[in-house]
């Protein structure tokens, strides 16, 4: 009986644990954006976030972005942080 209780408790305590990693990798991306996500060589992703454009008239577009790195991946890049966007 000792074993089902320990079980039980254990399943529990890892559906717990499992909720809470997923709330960590949720993004809060804004209504009308784009979710990016970016992979290295070897196929793992080590960049997610949004990105989110507005056409301004036929010759420009403006907007917003935020990337975040996933773990501690090295020689990353510059792709990662947040800000604004502009072209024509």
């Amino acid at each position: 009986m000792n074993i089902l209780k320990y079980f039980i408790l254990s399943f529990f305590i890892f559906n717990i644990l499992c909720s809470w990693c997923d709330d960590i990798n949720k993004l809060d991306i804004p209504e009308g954006a784009y979710e990016y996500s970016g992979y290295d060589s070897t196929g793992v992703k080590i960049v997610q976030g949004w990105m989110k454009v507005f056409i301004d008239d036929s010759t420009g577009v403006t907007g917003k972005w935020k990337f975040e790195k996933i773990g501690n991946p090295e020689n990353i890049g510059p792709q990662i942080g947040s800000g604004y966007l502009a072209g024509d």
